[in-house]
């Protein structure tokens, strides 16, 4: 008899009736939840040696990481489901976070918790509405009206996700890279070009003018191309992956991504400035005031963007990596950046005051 019962179970569990489904049916779903952030890093943000979808890697998910961490939270939320070799796909996307959060929160043990005991592999029921069916690249998404515990399932029924997705944003190929290393990749381009070169090539540029055959404007010429080429990629970087400019819940995205824009504005406009500049007079000739005026605006866009701005952002930009630890490796790369262009602007004023002591 316990033979049969346990035939019948399978048997029933085998040929669960799969639906297919379209806008506005109202479906259930049970199964893992992981946030957007952690399955586009590629690896969890807790446990980095595990990759997001692999057969262990929602299991190994903690719910702190899914509820205190603010980058997880405040990202999308998705359903995952199992494949037949046994790593996970992105079956679904919830159209707001507040009901599973509430819930996770009810059952998990965590900083912001209740009281629960679950530590790892966050699972629910969750009942909702299609709300599109989603593409290649997007999971179709569910407007979330209840969220029950993953025991409640969904009565044998078995709704088919209209568009799976396998790609965790983790890298395979030579340019593809996981999200953990394009945050990295625009970070180290941002401080190397704005921390380092851009600020140089103005330090140079004011305190080397005593220098023969034009050596300031011939370095300055030189670095700051390099400078803007760099942090330009750094922004394409951002502008393609990053919605800081979208982020509502956290102030210091948006400082962040809003001074961005503009230092790059500026940092754009300032060699096409420069290839429009008014001609230097020659011999006794006096400066022309549109050259005056140029120069007052080139020198101070460059003085603002590089010595104002950008100073805030990167410090800024520390705060919002993905991890602590990884801020605090920006933090000094900043401070190492910030000494050797105050070396810089110390050797040339030396190197000033001996020419001149010469004399």
């Amino acid at each position: 008899m316990i033979l049969k019962l346990l035939l019948i179970c399978l048997w029933s569990l085998a040929s669960a009736e799969k639906v297919q489904v379209n806008v506005g049916d109202e479906i259930c779903v049970a199964g893992y939840i992981m946030d957007h952030y952690c399955i586009n890093r590629g690896t969890l943000l807790d446990r980095s040696s595990i990759v997001t979808l692999s057969s262990v890697g929602p299991s190994s998910h903690s719910v702190h990481c899914l509820v205190d961490v603010g980058v997880c939270r405040r990202s999308s939320f998705e359903i995952l489901k199992q494949m037949e070799d046994g790593s996970f796909g992105r079956a679904w996307r919830l159209d707001d976070n507040s009901l599973v959060l509430s819930h996770a929160r009810d059952i998990g043990s965590c900083s912001t918790c209740n009281g629960g005991s679950q530590t790892h592999g966050y699972q629910s029921t969750i009942f909702g509405k299609v709300m599109d069916l989603g593409s290649n690249s997007t999971p179709a998404m569910i407007e979330v009206t209840d969220v029950q515990d993953f025991d409640v399932g969904c009565g044998g029924i078995e709704y088919e996700p209209p568009s799976m997705v396998m790609d965790s944003g983790g890298g395979s190929g030579m340019f593809k890279l996981t999200f953990a290393q394009k945050i990295t990749l625009h970070a180290s381009l941002m401080v190397f070009g704005w921390g380092l070169l851009l600020p140089s090539g103005v330090v140079i540029a004011r305190f080397s003018k005593h220098r023969k055959d034009a050596f300031w404007y011939k370095i300055h010429r030189t670095i700051q191309p390099i400078g803007i080429i760099l942090t330009f990629i750094a922004w394409i970087i951002a502008l393609l992956n990053f919605s800081a400019l979208g982020n509502t819940t956290m102030p210091i995205f948006n400082a962040h991504g809003v001074c961005g824009m503009i230092t790059m504005c500026i940092g754009i406009f300032q060699p096409i400035n420069a290839i429009l500049r008014p001609h230097l007079p020659s011999g006794d000739e006096e400066k022309s005031e549109i050259r005056v005026f140029w120069e007052y605006l080139h020198k101070g866009l460059g003085y603002l963007a590089a010595f104002v701005l950008a100073p805030i952002i990167i410090v800024l930009g520390t705060y919002i990596v993905p991890t602590p630890e990884e801020g605090q490796k920006f933090q000094i790369l900043h401070g190492v950046s910030a000494i050797l262009v105050i070396g810089v602007a110390i050797f040339f004023i030396l190197d000033y005051k001996r020419l001149t002591r010469n004399k």
